[in-house]
């Protein structure tokens, strides 16, 4: 049985992480899950945990390191350590799942039953990508800190890329239903460097992941680290050097929680 993932948040204090919460002790783990933190602006911040044999649940937070340098809370997200079982002459991968991963390409209310994504796929062979219906997490600004909400969906189309959320789905799982409003804004490169300019506060952090999509021009579509933020500009370093400009959309990651 595939792990219910866990939830975490860090607490700040002078620039390190110096504690971290556990929201959701997740289920079946067979293996505590490390913690990779990320966003912040910082770096150095790990963890491991302890879970609760049986259940797989997770029971603490232990082996804190607060790295350093954080100027706002980073994500916390639960790795699996990767665990190579033997059985007779081959060996296996547990522990492991791939996970269909999309972006949303247009804003939503916090009632929206509606979620227009890049992409909606599954492969029914491998069984990966987005089942009938499921959980998904989507990555949100509160207004105050980034954060995550729960969506459960209960179809799919393949053809128009949508998911329909299920009955009493948006703000599943005690998370709440929020407005996710798609940034625009226009880019300019020069060689591998991309500056990003939006017509709103965009809130990321140095370090941060976003998916860039160049509505115009030639530029490069695709996830992106960023780095030299201010509050309404940043530049990522595109694969290869290209002169370009347009406008482009920056578009929240949604993730099949489980499979």
């Amino acid at each position: 049985m595939k792990p219910t993932p866990a939830e975490f948040v860090a607490t700040l204090n002078a620039g390190k992480v110096s504690s971290v919460q556990i929201t959701n002790p997740g289920s079946n783990y067979e293996v505590p899950p490390i913690l990779y933190f990320q966003g912040g602006g910082g770096e150095g911040a790990s963890a491991q945990t302890t879970i609760e044999v049986g259940s797989g649940k997770v029971l603490s937070v232990i082996n804190l390191e607060g790295g350093n340098n954080y100027t706002q809370v980073p994500s916390v997200l639960p790795v699996h350590p990767i665990h190579i079982e033997r059985k007779q002459r081959n060996r296996i991968i547990s522990n492991s799942s791939m996970l269909a991963v999309s972006y949303l390409t247009s804003s939503i209310t916090d009632t929206s039953t509606t979620l227009n994504l890049k992409n909606v796929w599954y492969d029914v062979s491998q069984k990966n990508g987005f089942p009938d219906e499921a959980e998904i997490l989507i990555q949100v600004w509160d207004g105050t800190i980034w954060t995550t909400e729960r969506i459960l969906y209960g179809a799919k189309d393949v053809n128009a890329n949508t998911l329909t959320v299920a009955t009493g789905g948006r703000g599943y799982g005690g998370t709440t239903a929020r407005a996710n409003t798609i940034v625009t804004g226009t880019y300019s490169s020069t060689g591998t460097t991309c500056t990003v300019t939006t017509g709103s506060a965009h809130n990321l952090v140095n370090g941060m992941s976003i998916f860039l999509d160049h509505t115009t021009g030639d530029g490069f579509d695709g996830s992106y680290i960023v780095s030299n933020v201010t509050s309404n500009t940043f530049t990522v370093t595109y694969p290869f050097s290209r002169t370009a400009s347009g406008n482009v959309s920056l578009l929240p990651e949604v993730r099949l929680r489980s499979l």
